[in-house]
Parts: C-alpha cells; structure tokens; sequence
C-alpha cells in the first residue's frame, strides 16, 4: 500500500522551523546579502531585516514551510531569531571581508562544480556539487560550504582533517581566469 499511494512518514509538524527548513532559509538569506555587500550596499541591521522578511514571505508563497504550526507570534519569534542570526552572519561577513580582501566570485545559484581528474592509482574520478560561495584572493580561490547546524571549524583543523585541496582543480582554475592555487 505504501509503495502504490506512495505514501511515507513525515516529521511532525512543530512550533518551531525544522532544522533542514530553517537551514534553506538561512542559506537563502545569506546568499542575498552577499550578493547586495558586493553590489556596494550598506551592510546593516535593516539590510538583514529587509533580506529575511523577502526569503520568508518568498517562502510562505511558495510553501516552502512545512510542518510549521502558523502563528503571528511564533513568526515574531522565528524572525528575531532569523536577524540574531543574519546579523551575526553580517558582522563576522565584514569582518573577513576586511581581514581578507576577498571577492564574491559565485554564490551557490551559479556556483555549480564538476571536477575531474586521474588519482594517483590512475582512477578517474569525478566530484559533481554545488558550493555555496566561491571567493577570489590575490592567492587563489577559497570555496565556501556554510553550515547552519554544526559548530565551525578553525583553519588548522580543516588544514588536519583534509578538506583543504589545492591538487586538481584545472577546472575552476580555467573556468574563472585564473592561475593560481584554489
């Protein structure tokens, strides 16, 4: 009967934003402020109150919100905590902006990756996916993965555990103009 209604579990609807739902959001957000930073708007509080309150209502158009229990109060409640959060994802954007001297080449809606290459046990392997944001440095690239639900890793563990490859990467290389490490 399952397979022939295609029928299925479903979490329970909540008074709060499922993690994966409020995740969407966020990354949502975050990309539009990004997007405004480098078009030379002021990066401010109302900047990430104008931003959240267009993904939301965008959202709620589009019902793109499920398992929520729909109430005014609970939606006063889900955009305070959605400006703490994008006013902090603000405060520390300018903050590597200004450390760094980076530049927002793509973000996630044209951040699209397929990388191929021949490992050292001559294998072909392919990486397909999408990073949410690929920043240029006068010393390479730096692709970002924002992550709403973990703690953020400092730069020596992702060095240590592996993540950061500046081997076989032709591909971005080529396909932004470049030729130094990413």
């Amino acid at each position: 009967v399952q397979s022939r209604w295609r029928l299925s579990e479903r979490e329970e609807a909540d008074w709060e934003l499922w993690p994966r739902v409020r995740g969407v959001l966020y990354h949502r957000a975050a990309e539009r402020l990004v997007r405004e930073i480098e078009q030379g708007h002021e990066a401010d509080v109302s900047m990430a109150s104008r931003t959240w309150k267009s993904v939301w209502e965008e959202a709620l158009a589009a019902a793109e919100v499920p398992g929520w229990i729909r109430s005014p109060q609970l939606e006063i409640q889900i955009e305070r905590q959605a400006l703490g959060v994008l006013s902090k994802f603000l405060e520390k954007e300018l903050e590597y902006r200004g450390r760094s001297g980076v530049r927002c080449v793509a973000t996630e809606e044209d951040a699209r990756l397929s990388l191929v290459w021949d490992d050292a046990k001559s294998r072909r392997m392919e990486v397909v996916g999408k990073a949410d944001r690929i920043d240029e440095h006068p010393e390479g690239l730096f692709v970002l993965d924002y992550k709403t639900g973990v703690q953020s890793f400092k730069g020596g563990d992702i060095r240590e555990r592996g993540y950061r490859s500046e081997e076989h990467t032709s591909e971005l290389q080529s396909r932004f103009g470049i030729s130094y490490a990413v």
